[in-house]
């Protein structure tokens, strides 16, 4: 628990530039601490923003009457995604929240993704050695922010909804359900990050100790490994969008 509860945390990270813990504490057996510094994962996720941006202005750069080409596949993708998270939660909230949604999928499915890259290298004692990239979505910080934009997102849709009849949620069906109900709310977001979170981690750390068996790097094995890798990626991507859309449906319904 101490490694999904530490924040922005030095264990575990490599820093090409500070490093230096700032501020550590233990609360209720969890430890936190916050750490400047740039890590190499902080520079896959921007590389994975910049990509998105690039990719997206060069779609919508030349807009034809028949697309083709980059702007055709960007249409396709982004028109089946959106089609997709509207039928979900209805046109009136894809209007509003399908471009999140949208955003939330492809962005951690290319992250997911950046994982499987073999660009990190390192020198050690004058040895050169050549790795996968870390995924930003192995970092529990990264998950949470995700999960936080979630959680405001689905208050907001349910209050602009329901107005002020939207606080009746938290004590339906009775008042005595208040506690319990806050208790869900807080929890929501946690198990949508721990879980993305997690699975990610955990995918990355068993092809690390796999990879490291000379039996499977002399074998069909890594490749194997990086093709579930890939439909793994993709289902994480897919369940948190999902849940997301859930959340933002559920609060959204009139009381």
């Amino acid at each position: 628990m101490d490694a999904v509860m530490q924040v922005a945390s030095s264990e575990g990270a490599h820093f090409i530039a500070g490093g230096h813990t700032l501020w550590e504490a233990s609360a209720f057996g969890f430890n936190f601490s916050f750490t400047m510094g740039l890590t190499k994962w902080m520079v896959v996720f921007w590389g994975v923003m910049l990509f998105m941006i690039i990719a997206g202005t060069i779609g919508a750069r030349k807009k034809a009457l028949v697309p083709s080409g980059w702007q055709n596949f960007s249409e396709w993708t982004y028109g089946g995604l959106s089609n997709f998270f509207s039928r979900m939660i209805g046109p009136h909230l894809g209007k509003t929240f399908g471009p999140l949604l949208v955003t939330f999928f492809i962005f951690i499915l290319l992250s997911n993704y950046s994982g499987m890259l073999p660009l990190n290298f390192s020198m050690d004692e004058g040895t050169f050695s050549l790795s996968n990239l870390q995924a930003p979505t192995s970092v529990f910080s990264v998950t949470a922010g995700f999960a936080l934009i979630v959680f405001f997102c689905t208050h907001f849709a349910g209050f602009k909804e329901n107005k002020l009849r939207y606080f009746k949620f938290f004590i339906a069906p009775i008042p005595f359900m208040l506690p319990f109900t806050i208790i869900d709310v807080v929890i929501h977001p946690f198990t949508l990050a721990l879980r993305l979170f997690g699975n990610i981690h955990g995918e990355e750390t068993v092809v690390e100790q796999l990879m490291q068996l000379s039996v499977f790097v002399n074998g069909w094995a890594p490749a194997i490994i990086e093709v579930l890798g890939m439909l793994f990626g993709l289902i994480q991507a897919l369940i948190f969008s999902l849940l997301a859309a859930i959340y933002i449906s559920e609060a959204a319904e009139h009381f």
